[in-house]
């Protein structure tokens, strides 16, 4: 192969990255400034040369030998990432609910065939914090006792029994994603919003359409200083559709 079509490969490379930031970790190397790096370590016969390594699988590669375009290097990256997603239903709800006391349950009601690759990571990245399932749009029970008008939508339980939880409302980007987790990690050292359930109403959220003119359900915004009570309020009425959000926090001298 031509220097011409490594150098072609690299635009699709990095729309791949960019399209699926945070689900895999990209790298690329010059093989002409690091020739026993590619020819010892990596074994490259030829360049464009793409290899996928599995989470903890060392050093053994994946070869990708399709076409170069940036849809197929996705296909080919995220069918190898691991997942520890249980498949929940209204026979296996409460076994799921209860596995492992220490864990927080997070379910997301999908009508996808296949496990999402977003939910995938986030069930081996932070499996030490949470067990999380997923629920077919077959199941119908599930999808009306918890009023599930809205696909994808992702719930933390709190009590599943009564189908209550707190949801998750914004676009399905990881780190958003990982943001709205990460309130509910009993974790000194994970980053956290101030208040489980209530989170900032900023410009960024008002554009993804959550408390606008587009959003279905009722707003609350407070801008005192007793988030507590938020937190009381977004607990006891997890099932209504409306949120609790803070446009601003100020403190007294």
């Amino acid at each position: 192969s031509t220097k011409r079509e490594a150098s072609m490969a690299v635009g699709p490379f990095k729309e791949a990255a960019f399209n699926n930031k945070g689900l895999f970790t990209t790298a690329a190397i010059d093989c002409d400034q690091n020739e026993e790096l590619c020819e010892i370590e990596f074994e490259v016969t030829h360049t464009p040369f793409v290899a996928c390594f599995r989470a903890g699988g060392g050093a053994e590669k994946i070869l990708f030998t399709g076409n170069l375009h940036a849809a197929q290097l996705e296909s080919f990256a995220l069918q190898y990432i691991d997942s520890e997603v249980s498949l929940v239903n209204s026979v296996n709800i409460e076994e799921f609910e209860n596995k492992s006391s220490s864990k927080k349950k997070v379910l997301m009601f999908t009508d996808l065939t296949s496990t999402s690759s977003l939910l995938k990571v986030l069930s081996i990245e932070y499996k030490q914090f949470f067990e999380f399932g997923e629920v077919l749009k077959s199941s119908k029970d599930l999808f009306e006792g918890w009023n599930i008008d809205t696909i994808p939508t992702l719930v933390v339980l709190t009590d599943a029994k009564n189908y209550l939880g707190y949801r998750y409302e914004g676009k399905y980007i990881k780190s958003r994603v990982v943001e709205f987790l990460s309130q509910f990690i009993d974790d000194p050292e994970v980053e956290k919003p101030i208040v489980p359930g209530v989170f900032n109403l900023t410009a960024d959220r008002l554009n993804e359409g959550i408390c606008n003119e587009l959003d279905s359900n009722l707003c609350a915004i407070y801008s005192g200083t007793d988030l507590k009570l938020l937190e009381y309020l977004a607990y006891n009425y997890q099932k209504d559709p409306i949120k609790f959000v803070y446009a601003s926090i100020t403190t007294g001298s």
